[in-house]
């Protein structure tokens, strides 16, 4: 009878796909989620940079645009104080993953800068100049 050698087989199956979602969720498990870039962008601001997926609006919007539903990445980092010890010039850069082309599977990556305070917004918007 098969039965034996067929439920060893699964066993081993089985433990090859527990240690499989173990590695995958470990990878997950070091990665911050942000469900908006106000969070990302203070985080950065207080910790000199920030990283992590991007979920929500602006990832739904990168999703129409390059037609992908890869993930999100973003980098947030300090790259100028200013004049208001709350807002930095920050360089953000958005990698949206598995984006199809005639050339295959690539990534879109848009790179920007903004000055940003804690309050939410640019320092002008503030009632200061940066």
């Amino acid at each position: 009878m098969d039965r034996p050698e067929t439920a060893h087989v699964t066993t081993a199956m089985l433990k090859g796909v527990i240690v499989s979602t173990f590695l995958v969720a470990g990878a997950w498990a070091q990665e911050t989620v942000f469900t908006d870039a106000h969070t990302l962008l203070i985080q950065a601001i207080r910790a000199g940079q920030a990283s992590g997926v991007l979920t929500g609006a602006i990832d739904e919007h990168f999703t129409r645009q390059f037609h992908s539903t890869g993930a999100l990445r973003v980098k947030a980092r300090v790259v100028k104080d200013l004049a208001r010890r709350d807002c930095k010039r920050l360089e953000v850069v958005y990698t949206k993953e598995d984006v199809d082309t005639p050339k295959g599977k690539t990534q879109a990556v848009l790179t920007t800068e903004l000055d940003y305070c804690l309050e939410g917004g640019p320092p002008l918007a503030q009632g200061g100049t940066g």
